[in-house]
């Protein structure tokens, strides 16, 4: 019976890493404000944080999490998405 409960706690622990992973998008700024904020906060780094995926939009934060802002996923006057 331990073998089962042992296999059934790695499934678990699967599940939950699968549901709580951590997303990321990597982003560049099209317009002078958002150079600013990628330059001060963001230390010019292109990977964020996907805190909230909505059906049209991205909520992200910078991997230096002092800088968050809602990105439109189709199109964005101020990000693109880079791959």
């Amino acid at each position: 019976m331990s073998g089962l409960v042992k296999e059934y706690s790695l499934l678990l622990k699967d599940i939950i890493m699968t549901l709580t992973k951590t997303q990321f998008l990597c982003v560049q700024p099209k317009t002078e404000h958002a150079r600013e904020k990628f330059d001060s906060y963001m230390d010019k780094l292109h990977s964020c944080r996907i805190v909230i995926d909505r059906e049209q939009t991205y909520v992200l934060a910078s991997i230096t999490n002092r800088y968050s802002f809602e990105m439109g996923k189709e199109y964005d006057e101020n990000w693109e998405i880079i791959k």
